[in-house]
């Protein structure tokens, strides 16, 4: 008997539910209940997908305080292969409060138009811990000082600050002050004397959530001779 081998070949089509094609929110910056967050913050809901920029208004996106709207701007912005939501508030964010932001439903996928379903909301807590100082260069009683620059360092970065730099005489030096990070620049608009001392005294400083250290801070130098 001879024997038959059948080879039989079965074709299937399949078709893929792919999580994700339906938009919808994967990430806040801040994270939800987050604490401590800087008052100068900018608020992000993250897509997971690509969406359709004409089905997204500017109004689905919003932040609030005790129930009122916080004024302030909002974009959408490209990143990869996700769209991101940019809440930029137009004052800082206030010390210790609890804020609460809500992507609204509605916005469609670029790819086949489907819509996200729900709400995301998300809340945090600002921060209502007061700024700290950490060093002041050139250090207090330094004998040579040549930079004409002073700079004082926090940790964080600062909004404002409330200093007076005066020369041995007591007189008030004028200085243009520029915050770089978690630094406060000060340069005097003229140059200092030479092997001249001088004082500076920093009354209070506040960070950007608007939290107010007003423990004073002395520090003196002399410059060098020239």
């Amino acid at each position: 008997m001879k024997k038959i081998v059948l080879s039989m070949v079965f074709l299937f089509t399949v078709t893929f539910s792919v999580m994700g094609c339906r938009p919808y929110i994967s990430g806040t910056t801040p994270e939800d209940d987050a604490i401590e967050v800087p008052g100068h913050s900018l608020i992000e809901a993250r897509f997971a997908i690509r969406i359709d920029d004409s089905s997204f208004e500017p109004s689905m996106y919003y932040l609030e305080l005790d129930g009122q709207k916080v004024e302030g701007s909002v974009k959408l912005e490209a990143r990869f292969s996700q769209d991101v939501l940019v809440f930029s508030p137009d004052e800082p964010l206030k010390s210790g409060m609890t804020y609460k932001a809500t992507v609204k439903a509605g916005a469609k996928s670029e790819d086949d138009g489907s819509k996200m379903l729900q709400d995301k909301i998300f809340s945090f807590t600002v921060d209502s811990v007061k700024p700290e100082f950490v060093s002041i260069d050139p250090v207090n009683g330094e004998p040579a000082f040549y930079k004409n620059r002073i700079t004082i360092t926090f940790n964080e970065p600062i909004r404002s600050i409330d200093y007076v730099l005066k020369d041995s005489n007591g007189n008030a030096v004028n200085c243009m002050t520029t915050p770089i990070d978690n630094t406060v620049q000060i340069r005097p608009n003229t140059e200092l004397g030479s092997g001249a001392k001088y004082s500076i005294q920093v009354l209070s400083y506040s960070d950007t959530a608007g939290n107010v250290n007003d423990l004073a801070i002395s520090s003196s130098f002399t410059t060098d001779k020239y």
